[in-house]
C-alpha cells in the first residue's frame, strides 16, 4: 500500500512540475489609437483599420479614441503620450513636426518631435477653397478683402490657407469661428466661403450639402506662381485636377490644388518594428475592407504612393517605421534613404 502511495506522490509531483513549466499565455500589448471625431468621413475607415490591426496581430491590441482634433491628437501623443498610433495624420503636419517648424508648429499646437513614423497612406487629399457662386469670387485674388474662412487659425487647415495666402500676397478679412459656424455664415450670405480638406476628384460631405442649398465654385491655385508656391511650402503637394473631374461639379475647370498626403502612423518609442511591420502588413494586404469604409481609397497604392510622395518633401523631416520600411522590401519597394529612419537594422 505504502508502494502505491509513494508511487502516485512521484507522478502528481510530475504533473504539477510539467504543468509549471507550460508556457504562461502573454497578454497582447495594449495601445491607443486616435480614429478621428465621429462626425468625420474618415472616421469609418480609422476603424476599420484599428479592426484589422486587432484581428491580425494578435500580440498588440488597439483601443480606438474617437475625440479632439489636431491639437488634441498631438498633445495625447507627445505630451501625455498616451496615443501610440494615429490612423489619420497628413504629410504637410508631420513634415513640420519633424523639421521643428512651420504650419502646426508655428502656430503653437506642438512643438520639434523625431519619432512619428509613417505606415500606409489613404488618400491625396486637397484643400478646396469653395465660394458662393454669387459671391462675386471669380479667381483667388478675388478674396483680397473678402470676409473669408480658411479654417480656425490654429488648425492644419488653417496653417495651410493663411500661409498661401500670405505667399500670394491676398488679404481676406478672416472669419474667426469653427467650421459649422463657417458654413452656416456662407449659407445665410455673411461671409463668402470657407476651405476645407477633401477627396481629389470630389467634394466633402459637408460641402456636398452646402452645395445642395447654395450654388458654389472652387477656387484654382494661380498656374504662375506656382513654382513660387512650391518654394515658399515645401511642405505641400500641388495637385492638378482635369476639368470635370469632381463628378458634383459638373463644367468645372481645370484646378490646381493644394494637396497633402493622409495616412496611418505610429511612434518609433512605442510600437516596436515588428508590431508596426504587423499593424501594415494587416492593413495593406485587406485594403478591400479599407475602401468599403472609405471610397476614395480605391484610387491609392498605400505603400507605392505614400512612398512615391512622400520622397518628394525635403529630406530630414519624414520618415517610414522600421517595420514598414521591411514590409516594403518585402514586397519589393525601394525606399529612399531619405525615408529610411535611423533604429531601421
Amino acid at each position: 500500500m505504502k508502494k502505491w502511495l509513494s508511487i502516485t506522490l512521484v507522478l502528481a509531483l510530475v504533473v504539477v512540475g510539467v504543468a509549471g513549466c507550460a508556457p504562461k499565455e502573454v497578454a497582447p500589448k495594449e495601445h491607443m489609437a486616435y480614429t478621428v471625431p465621429e462626425v468625420s468621413g474618415f472616421h469609418p475607415q480609422a476603424v476599420q483599420c484599428v479592426e484589422l490591426i486587432n484581428e491580425y496581430c494578435p500580440d498588440q491590441r488597439l483601443t480606438g479614441r474617437a475625440v479632439g482634433g489636431m491639437g488634441t491628437e498631438f498633445h495625447e501623443m507627445f505630451v501625455e503620450k498616451s496615443l501610440d498610433y494615429t490612423m489619420l495624420m497628413l504629410s504637410d503636419a508631420a513634415y513640420c513636426v519633424g523639421v521643428g517648424k512651420g504650419g502646426v508648429v508655428d502656430a503653437g499646437l506642438v512643438e520639434q518631435h523625431s519619432t512619428m513614423r509613417w505606415l500606409w497612406a489613404l488618400d491625396i487629399s486637397t484643400f478646396h477653397f469653395v465660394v458662393r457662386a454669387d459671391s462675386g469670387v471669380e479667381t483667388i485674388y478675388d478674396l483680397e478683402g473678402k470676409r473669408f474662412s480658411g479654417g480656425m487659425a490654429k488648425s492644419a487647415t488653417g496653417t495651410i490657407a493663411r500661409d498661401i495666402m500670405s505667399v500670394l500676397d491676398i488679404h481676406p478679412d478672416w472669419f474667426e469661428g469653427s467650421y459649422k459656424d463657417a458654413l452656416a455664415a456662407t449659407k445665410d450670405r455673411r461671409i463668402v466661403g470657407v476651405v476645407k480638406m477633401s477627396p481629389r476628384c470630389g467634394l466633402d460631405a459637408s460641402i456636398a450639402e452646402l452645395k445642395a442649398t447654395t450654388p458654389i465654385r472652387v477656387l484654382s491655385m494661380p498656374k504662375d506662381k506656382l513654382d513660387l508656391l512650391k518654394k515658399e511650402i515645401p511642405r505641400l503637394f500641388w495637385e492638378t485636377v482635369p476639368a470635370g473631374a469632381i463628378s458634383e461639379l459638373p463644367g468645372h475647370p481645370e484646378l490646381v490644388l493644394p494637396a497633402s498626403l493622409c495616412g496611418g502612423v505610429a511612434l518609433s518609442d512605442r510600437v516596436t518594428p515588428e508590431e508596426a511591420y504587423c499593424a501594415t502588413k494587416a492593413v495593406v494586404e485587406h485594403w478591400d475592407r479599407v475602401v468599403s469604409t472609405y471610397a476614395a481609397a480605391a484610387k491609392i497604392d498605400p505603400i507605392g504612393d505614400m512612398v512615391r510622395y512622400l520622397s518628394e518633401l525635403p529630406p530630414g523631416g519624414v520618415w517610414l517605421h522600421a517595420g514598414t520600411v521591411k514590409y516594403c522590401k518585402e514586397i519589393g519597394i525601394e525606399v529612399p534613404t531619405s525615408l529610411i529612419p535611423s533604429e531601421y537594422q
